[in-house]
């Protein structure tokens, strides 16, 4: 008795252990990390070519957003697109007119912001207003 006893609180302690160790683990972009509070406007600093996500926007509801960017680079050079983190599909890339993109009817989400040169690679800011 006392031996079935202790096999089946060791085994119950295994699992907690086991279960709080997997779920503690988080990705690299997990959208726990990414939580900014309303108005929803953020700052990321990017570079382009180190093939990584430049900034993060989070979203509960359909929504327009407003990309501006500050760079050495001249901003007819940058590119970007916005990626569902979930889905992993990718809006088409758009140019920074007058150094801002806007994005419309974007439906809810967490989508990371991808800029891309098409001359050489370079860093600076970018920021989002979410309209």
């Amino acid at each position: 008795m006392l031996k079935k006893f202790l096999t089946i609180f060791m085994m119950s302690f295994v699992f907690v252990f086991v279960f709080t160790s997997l779920s503690s683990t988080a990705s690299a972009y997990s959208s726990e990390d990414y939580i900014i509070e309303p108005p929803f406007n953020g700052e990321f600093q990017f570079t382009t070519g180190d093939g990584e996500w430049d900034g993060v926007i989070p979203n509960s509801h359909m929504f327009h957003v407003r990309l501006g960017v500050s760079s050495l680079l001249p901003s007819s050079d940058l590119n970007v697109r916005l990626c569902n983190s979930e889905s992993g599909n990718c809006t088409p890339y758009k140019s920074f007119a007058g150094s801002s993109a806007f994005f419309s009817d974007m439906m809810p989400g967490i989508y990371y912001i991808d800029i891309v040169s098409t001359t050489r690679n370079g860093s600076g800011t970018v920021t989002f207003h979410k309209q």
